[in-house]
């Protein structure tokens, strides 16, 4: 038996065990599992007549059930139990075996043995593929003693102990010459359990453990695993001291401790049987919680603690490992502890450094690094101090308020103490060009490793040794920068305001392109290279990427539309970006609300979104992409799919519906037209939520090919688009932001895949980016995660990281609850307020749960049942609106979810020849009148929204009155100025076309105890009579549209309202951003300074 360990279920991230927002969902489902009293194994047959039935050789996983805990035991921990049938199973045939035999004798229409496996997946590892029952057990010590803490050796033969402990060896020898950078060394308790012949000695651990391992000649003289197990270690030591010359040497080298226990048979205790028995039965219970407790001490002072979501990466990763490879397992690869995650000043600068050590080094890169750093200093002085002060006691320090001092330096030294302790490399050379691949010094365990397989112990050696006067030469450069920014060009006399924008930019990019041939080579995904204080959210073709400020700074302001920047060249490497049209850059306004569309899951039913959106742009009338009316589009599987196309369509093709359309036919008929070798599955019959929810514990099977649908998306999207990056290929940027929803780690874990960065990367376990573009998502890669729907299609790999996705529907079927905190996570500094949420699903039909008799065991039918109620997107929908917090936000809200025709019922995901029916369907329901009204009001809200609010840039409260603290204070003024103006193109013809349907914009005042309903009936309303007189302007001389407005207000309990009413409208509109308090107003207008 095999311990794997303890989970800290304390100090899981809550994104460990949920999905955005729906903690609630997956602790009940635990719940759910923890209430069964089932045993679970997960590793076993799940045929109800074959309880006891291996997959391999009598392997199971249980949790462990027990209520005893001694005094050290952590009570928020839980133990994983492996438990093995032992080395001498017998002539027992694997399931693998079986499957083949059962295939050839069975009637095709009778169930077969593989129909209950839980998972399947083939051992093609060459070393014990062709074995037998020594492959499976070769395979199975591999795997299950390289993810253990312990292991428990039960025996009950004195007489063949020997033997006996020369297997256990074996298996725990195989596993060490097939893995490295354990992060943790295990232990080892054998006990003697129940055996014949007991004498009250075998109860003392020492006794027993002289009794069994001291006594033994040299173990591995009769093993030949074991023999070559002590000549490859003897031949890596340095010393001979170090080599192993007696047992205990072989067990020092394969386990930390190794502990023997004694539980007596009942009948041999002649007094007090069952107080001695409980005494034995809870020693070995301790006994085991120590040495899991220190195994857990031991991974804390290396680099690892598993929770739930880490330990099934290194499960997972370490099965298909040894599945697939007769090579080591790196869990330090596994665990991808190298892998950046900057969150803070310094660490940005830390991944500045890594990116710069990882380039060819040269006199350049040397010079580059200090200037770099020290120019990112002058830059955060400029963004967040007003005062000039001597810049030798700013990089010291600076008091910041109420907050502790804040050091340059002590970032600086952060910086680079965090450079060498995660991202310093190995310098030790096996050859000239072959170097050690193993790190971080955390992590190195004195092991040397080559990309050429070789190894070597040895202390780790810093590849790359930094100038131990970097801080001083960095402290020299950012003090010359700083004069040269705050001091007079003619008289070099410092000025005591700040300098111009156009003057800060022009020190930069002098300093920057000082290092253009280094900088074609260095891109980041989430450092911001400009300013290495935040994550980049723009990249532009040459691949560099710039966070929000940097591109306010750097770039130049629009002509063509409102909030938007434009860029000739990279302000970095010099690359131009186009020859005939600038880099368009378009950001959300600072006073304007978020605009959010949601796409739900259903397979071929997606044509049913895809229906009512065409519905909706002919209502709309603008004739612009439908992206355009939003900031943020999130979809899940078939969404997913739907939301790609929609926002990151190429700009020069077709951006109407119709055309995303007939390529979503052609992807799902291709898809789905042929099933392959799919009878058992389809005579089961399970639904997509049902066959979600099996998948989320490991039972899938393809009942379709994916290759299809993977070539249809590469079609339509390029092979090489990037998700994050479509400038890189495309020349352009795609304003609105797109998420995914997808599953990893089988399921058990929400991930969003987004053409966007999160300003704080590691705020959640839901989102990653890799810094690294060749390892990021292609959109094409992206829609096959998504819809990655268990049983019918397979599950997706990312090839370059090794991760492998499912279906979204496993967590968030309607991603609509998701998106909105997606929003608060965009912009966590100032959320903006919601204008419109726009969710459409794939049609409401009557589904029900049917549990086979063959999955009828370990919970599952429990466990299903919880999941199903969560899984209904209709239900999700409904609880999200019931637990809004106020009605002014729930009337933002539009569900477009038509019911499908009775004799449509029980439209299932693969069934793309109903395609035409439904789309038929969503026309005739539309002409309906409450469908009408449905959509006209979410129509004339996404109308309305295209209006919003900008403040004068001469206003009090947007001017820079940063205190020397770097503390923002409001202006409290009872007024402001500004324009309302409108996203859409200077000059254009849609622009054209909208106002032609407005009667007027409108200002008003609303107490917030109104309800918001209120506010269609109010009256009177006072009509902003410049309106007329500027739309005017506009229609003949292609001018900006700007309409001057004053808005005051001294209560701070009342809404101030902008609207706009069309022509077809019965009362106005608000516009974006709209009804707002005149503070909260005032805060927008700060929130890009």
């Amino acid at each position: 038996m095999l311990l794997l360990g303890n989970l800290d279920v304390q100090h899981m991230k809550d994104d460990d065990v949920s999905n955005l927002s729906t903690n609630q969902n997956r602790s009940e489902t635990f719940r759910a599992a923890i209430s069964s009293q089932h045993e679970m194994p997960v590793t076993r047959s799940g045929h109800i007549d074959h309880a006891a039935d291996p997959t391999t050789l009598g392997v199971h996983l249980y949790k462990d059930l027990s209520s005893s805990r001694t005094s050290q035991s952590d009570p928020n921990t839980l133990t994983l139990f492996a438990d093995c049938e032992g080395f001498f199973a017998g002539a027992a045939q694997t399931n693998a075996e079986r499957f083949a035999t059962d295939q050839r004798r069975m009637p095709a229409n009778e169930d077969a043995t593989e129909a209950n496996v839980l998972y399947k997946a083939p051992v093609t590892a060459a070393s014990y593929s062709r074995h037998g029952q020594q492959g499976a057990e070769l395979f199975y010590a591999r795997f299950l003693y390289a993810v253990s803490d312990v292991v428990v050796f039960v025996t009950n033969e004195d007489q063949n102990i020997t033997l006996l402990l020369v297997s256990a060896l074996e298996w725990a020898a195989t596993a060490v010459m097939h893995s490295v950078n354990y992060p943790s060394r295990k232990t080892l308790v054998i006990v003697r359990n129940g055996a014949l012949g007991h004498s009250q000695q075998f109860v003392d651990n020492e006794s027993l453990e002289r009794l069994y391992l001291e006594r033994q000649t040299f173990l591995w003289k009769a093993s030949p695993i074991l023999q070559n197990f002590v000549n490859d270690y003897n031949s890596k030591q340095d010393g001979f001291s170090k080599h192993i010359y007696r047992n205990r040497d072989l067990y020092d080298a394969l386990f930390d401790r190794i502990i023997c226990c004694c539980i007596p048979h009942i009948n041999d205790i002649e007094e007090r049987g069952d107080e001695t028995m409980f005494t034995q039965y809870l020693k070995l219970r301790t006994l085991i919680d120590d040495a899991s407790q220190r195994a857990i001490n031991m991974r804390s002072k290396l680099w690892m603690k598993y929770n739930v979501s880490s330990l099934s990466q290194i499960l997972f990763s370490a099965f298909e490992h040894f599945r697939t490879s007769d090579e080591a397992f790196n869990f330090n690869k596994a665990a991808r502890v190298s892998k950046p995650n900057p969150q803070s000043f310094s660490d940005h600068i830390a991944n500045f450094l890594r990116l710069a050590f990882n380039s060819p080094m040269s006199v350049q890169i040397r010079a580059m690094i200090p200037d770099i750093v020290a120019l990112s200093f002058a830059v955060w002085s400029m963004r967040n101090l007003i005062h000039v002060v001597d810049p030798a006691s700013l990089f010291g320090r600076v008091i910041n308020g109420d907050k502790d001092e804040f050091s340059l330096a002590e970032h600086c030294q952060s910086a680079l103490q965090e450079y060498e302790e995660k991202y310093q490399q190995c310098g030790y050379k096996f050859s000239e060009n072959d170097l050690c691949t193993n790190g971080p010094p955390a992590a190195h365990q004195q092991l040397h490793l080559s990309t050429s397989k070789k190894r070597a112990d040895g202390e780790f050696t810093p590849r790359h040794r930094l100038d131990p006067n970097l801080v001083s030469l960095i402290r020299d450069r950012f003090l010359g920068l700083y004069e040269s920014l705050v001091s007079d060009g003619g008289t070099r006399h410092r000025s005591m305001t700040k300098p111009a924008l156009s003057k800060i930019r022009r020190v930069r990019e002098a300093v920057m392109q000082k290092y253009i041939r280094q900088w074609s080579s260095m891109t980041s995904n989430i450092t911001c290279l400009a300013c290495l204080q935040a994550v980049p959210e723009n990249v532009l073709h040459c691949g560099h990427g710039f966070c929000v400020q940097c591109v306010r700074e750097l770039g130049q302001a629009s002509e063509s539309f409102e909030s938007a920047w434009t860029f000739e060249v990279c302000p970095l490497c010099s690359a131009r970006t186009c020859d005939s049209y600038s880099h368009l850059i378009r950001e959300r306004p600072r006073c304007a609300g978020a605009r959010i569309l949601t796409l739900d899951g259903g397979g071929i039913r997606g044509i049913i979104e895809l229906a009512i959106i065409q519905e909706m742009e002919k209502r709309l009338g603008l004739q612009i992409p439908f992206r355009d009316y939003f900031d943020l589009i999130v979809g899940t599987s078939t969404g997913g799919v739907i939301a790609l196309a929609l926002a990151m369509g190429d700009r020069d093709a077709n951006t109407q519906t119709t055309s995303i359309t007939k390529s979503f036919k052609d992807f799902a008929s291709s898809t789905f037209r042929h099933p392959r070798a799919g009878s058992l599955l389809t005579k089961i019959g399970l639904g997509h939520f049902v066959t979600s929810v099996v998948m989320s514990f490991g039972l899938y099977q393809a009942l379709f090919d994916s290759v299809p649908l993977e070539n249809g998306l590469k079609d339509f999207f390029g092979s090489q688009t990037s998700l994050f990056g479509s400038a890189r290929t495309r020349h352009h940027q795609c304003s609105t932001r797109v998420a995914v929803v997808a599953t990893v780690d089988f399921g058990k874990r929400a991930q969003l895949i987004t053409s966007y960065n999160r300003p704080n990367l590691g705020s959640s376990s839901d989102f990653e980016r890799e810094d690294d573009e060749t390892k990021g998502m292609r959109i094409w890669e992206a829609g096959l995660a998504t819809s990655a729907a268990p049983f019918y299609l397979a599950p997706f790999k990312k090839t370059e990281t090794g991760i492998l996705y499912l279906d979204g529907a496993l967590h968030m079927n309607c991603p609509a609850p998701g998106a909105v905190e997606e929003i608060r996570k965009l912009w966590p500094e100032h959320p903006p307020s919601l204008d419109v949420l726009v969710s459409i699903g794939t049609g409401v039909q009557d589904s029900e749960v049917k549990i086979p008799r063959a999955i009828r065991i370990g919970g599952f039918e429990e466990i299903c049942r919880s999941f199903h109620s969560k899984l209904d997107s209709e239900t999700q929908w409904q609880e999200f609106v019931a637990s809004s917090a106020t009605d002014a936000f729930r009337d933002r809200l539009h569900r477009l979810n038509p019911p499908i025709d009775e004799n449509l019922q029980k439209v299932t995901l693969w069934q793309w020849d109903k395609m035409a029916k439904l789309e038929e369907m969503v026309r005739r329901q539309m002409k309906e009148s409450e469908w009408r009204k449905r959509i006209d009001d979410a129509a004339n809200d996404l109308l309305a929204s295209l209006f919003y609010f900008e403040p004068h840039a001469n206003e009090p409260s947007s001017a820079n009155n940063l205190t020397p603290t770097g503390t923002q204070h409001v202006n409290g003024a009872p007024e402001i100025h500004g324009t309302i103006r409108s996203r859409l193109r200077h000059g254009s013809a849609e622009l054209n076309r909208l106002l032609d349907r407005v009667k007027g914009l409108f200002y008003t005042k609303l107490s917030m105890s109104r309800p918001p309903s209120s506010l269609l009936q109010h009256d009177p309303w006072t009509e902003i009579a410049a309106f007329h007189t500027v739309k005017a302007q506009v229609m003949v001389s292609r001018q900006p549209f700007r309409v001057p407005v004053r808005l005051g207000e001294t209560s701070e309990t009342r809404l101030l309202v902008l609207a706009v009413r069309f022509k077809e409208a019965s009362a106005p509109l608000p516009i974006s951003g709209f009804p707002t308090l005149l503070h909260d107003l005032h805060v927008k207008v700060r929130s890009w300074d």
